[in-house]
């Protein structure tokens, strides 16, 4: 094996081809003495391939000798760069397929080479004859040709070659410094790649003028659904805009109350609900017209109503004005906007019911409670007393509901246990006596009354 690693080494210093042919063969009969199997020799074989490239390098019509040390001190990247710096793409194209490597630089190299030797040529002829020649390498990337040809003012060439472009990360870029922005759109949104898309739009959004940008989606739905998404976020003035221009005037009445609702100031505040509504009304959008018109009258009570009442009401929903109204003692005007705004009668008096309590005004509890049946029932009378800290209040509503189980469960809620017990005996219930009887041991009272009823119900 030192034999045969003699002659390569020898077959390296050697400059005469017919030299080196005789090392290496005296190498080969080595290896083949030796049983070395093919996989095994890839000295041997890098040396022959160094070998024929150093000798097509030194060739006359190339005119770039070069040693075996020089060759590995250069590397293959640094030799074939040499080669194409003179333009020699054939040769370095040879010899990164003798070597095993791609040849997508060589090709880019010769291509842009081909563009600036050309400026006689026609756009589609050179157009054709570069990706003729790139196609015999799949992958291989256009954008660098492309940028060559745009930065000679061939625009046209530059959008023909990128059409072939495989990395749409890399097309789309381009595209937009060339100002082919609605391409690069098209790209961008065949691609798939949102960022790309976004990419785009963006420039356009900084650099078209609206008519053209909104021209540029009319035809793109995802393009222009991803842009919707953004501007939801990012942008309502465009989104508003961009439903103007297609023809939404309902969703672009939508924006608007966005718009007018994020105003503080009520006036300016009830200015954009009027913009809105005259938009639903042209979209013949009945609902949410009245909707809009029921805020601004509201919006306009409220305001009026904040000066009697000196506390805030503008922006609260209808419900927390009726509370506030019946909490300060505008009963009359109370009960006008619920009238006006068509509440239901279980929630004024749900309303009334939680803006007494919150005052601890319990005779409007009990007046409200008198005042017809109730719609709601007594159970919420009663937990309003409980949550206000009133019992003894509760306990006159707990003996009006209707339900013996929930009477007995209030009752107990309320320590009550000999009113408890006879809502018990009321509903015939045994099983709610003996409850009651554990929860008071040490009542002897309510024990005495727990056994008299529970010897009554037994007979």
């Amino acid at each position: 094996s030192d034999a045969v690693a003699a002659c390569l080494q020898a077959a390296a210093h050697e400059r005469l081809p017919s030299s080196q042919r005789a090392l290496l063969r005296a190498a080969a009969f080595g290896r083949a003495m030796l049983g070395e199997r093919e996989e095994e020799g890839g000295g041997f074989l890098r040396m022959a391939r160094a070998l024929r490239c150093l000798n097509a390098m030194s060739s006359w019509e190339i005119g770039m000798p070069m040693t075996h040390a020089q060759f590995r001190e250069c590397g293959t990247r640094g030799t074939l760069a040499r080669l194409l710096a003179r333009h020699e793409h054939l040769l370095a194209a040879r010899m990164s397929t003798w070597l095993g490597m791609r040849i997508d630089g060589v090709l880019v190299h010769w291509a842009c080479a081909k563009v600036k030797a050309s400026r006689g040529v026609g756009d589609e002829e050179l157009g054709e004859e570069i990706v003729r020649k790139l196609s015999t390498a799949p992958g291989v990337s256009y954008v660098e040709v492309a940028s060559t040809a745009y930065r000679l003012n061939r625009v046209a060439l530059a959008t023909r070659l990128l059409e072939h472009e495989p990395h749409a990360a890399d097309q789309v870029p381009l595209l937009i410094s060339m100002g082919q922005a609605e391409l690069a759109l098209r790209k961008a949104t065949a691609s798939g790649d949102t960022d790309l898309v976004y990419l785009v739009l963006l420039h356009l959004k900084r650099t078209a003028q609206p008519a053209t940008f909104f021209a540029a989606l009319r035809d793109k739905p995802i393009a222009m659904a991803l842009l919707v998404a953004y501007c939801k976020a990012q942008d309502l003035p465009l989104l508003k805009d961009i439903y103007y221009a297609s023809n939404q005037p309902a969703e672009s009445a939508h924006i608007a109350v966005r718009e007018a609702l994020a105003h503080d100031d009520v006036t300016q505040r009830i200015a954009g609900l009027q913009l809105a509504l005259e938009a639903y009304r042209d979209a013949k959008d009945a609902f949410h017209a009245a909707a809009t018109e029921d805020e601004i009258r509201l919006l306009l009570l409220q305001r009026e109503l904040e000066a009697e009442l000196n506390a805030p009401l503008v922006g609260r929903s209808v419900m927390a004005t009726l509370e506030a109204l019946y909490g300060g003692g505008l009963g009359k005007r109370a009960s006008k906007l619920a009238k006006d705004f068509k509440v239901a009668d279980r929630r004024v008096w749900q309303v009334r019911l939680r803006a007494y309590a919150a005052a601890r005004d319990w005779a409007a509890v009990a007046a409200l409670a008198k005042e017809k049946k109730s719609p709601i029932g007594y159970r919420p009378f009663a937990d309003a007393c409980i949550e206000a800290g009133a019992p003894h209040e509760a306990k006159k509503y707990v003996a009006r509901i209707a339900d013996g189980e929930e009477r007995i469960e209030l009752f107990c809620q309320l320590k009550a246990f000999g009113e408890a017990a006879t809502a018990a005996r009321e509903i015939k219930s045994l099983e709610g006596l003996d409850q009651i009887r554990q929860m008071c041991p040490h009542d002897r009272q309510t024990q005495a009354l727990i056994m008299q009823y529970a010897a009554e119900l037994q007979k």
